[in-house]
């Protein structure tokens, strides 16, 4: 499971791996495919590294992203259940 950063307030932040996946996630959602190269890490479909696999469907492209989101996600706490 991935570990969260609590700000004090309750709130919990993205570690700064987390925040590149999210980031990089954000972008080849609207269209942009860009590898990741601080942790070596392709976009979800692999077109940073081969093109001619980019999803065109936008759809379908935010739709993999936010199952991907889904299962990074923290758990809820006892306050969000």
């Amino acid at each position: 499971m991935m570990k969260h950063k609590n700000d004090g307030l309750g709130v919990l932040s993205p570690t700064p791996y987390q925040q590149r996946a999210i980031d990089q996630g954000i972008l080849w959602v609207a269209g942009e495919s860009h590898h990741n190269h601080i942790d070596n890490e392709c976009c979800p479909d692999f077109s940073c590294c081969m093109p001619e696999l980019y999803e065109r469907d936008r759809e379908k492209r935010a739709a993999e992203f936010n199952k991907w989101a889904a299962r990074a996600a923290p758990p809820p706490t006892k306050e969000q259940a």
